[in-house]
């Protein structure tokens, strides 16, 4: 059982991970990396379920290959819009978006990379978390910084809807 300031401050960390500074990549696209945590213990959760779906496209999502210390790494080489999906059994899926138009071609053959740390919280019957079926975060490009960056009023309200479901949570995580 953990304390619901934990759970509230590990909520803010990944808000404050996918708001971070943006690397810029040696390879065209943007190459995506971080490691799937467990939201309570912190540790990483071995070989999480990682998936890019491209909006609008008629295939099945692609998973990506991750490890046993829960980290994972592609790179996304066209200017579309993505949704990146996280799992792993017993706990709760979540989701960030990136909408990846609008670098010049010199920008984007350089590159750009982007470090997302996920937390993961447990599935606790009947707690509704579906505030986590729409995407945590979304990303987009700032043309007047020159980077990706996070829409962080989208991820404040988000953290604010996620404060909620982490109350119930706790509260019957209590009573378990």
């Amino acid at each position: 059982m953990i304390p619901s300031t934990s759970l509230l401050r590990a909520a803010c960390i990944v808000a404050i991970l996918m708001s971070g500074p943006h690397l810029k990549a040696q390879t065209p696209g943007v190459t995506v990396f971080g490691t799937v945590r467990d939201m309570n213990t912190r540790d990483s959760i071995p070989f999480p379920l990682v998936t890019v779906e491209e909006i609008g496209a008629d295939r099945p999502p692609l998973p990506i290959v991750s490890t046993a210390r829960g980290r994972y790494e592609f790179a996304l080489t066209q200017q579309k819009h993505y949704v990146i999906h996280y799992g792993a059994p017993n706990k709760v899926a979540k989701s960030v978006r990136m909408e990846l138009n609008g670098p010049g071609t010199e920008d984007w053959a350089t590159g750009y990379g982007m470090q997302l740390d996920i937390t993961l919280m447990d599935s606790l019957p009947s707690i509704d978390s579906s505030v986590l079926k729409e995407p945590f975060g979304i990303a987009r490009f700032n043309k007047e910084s020159g980077y990706y960056e996070w829409d962080l009023e989208y991820t404040r309200l988000m953290a604010e809807r996620l404060k909620a479901l982490l109350d119930v949570y706790h509260e019957r995580d209590q009573r378990q």
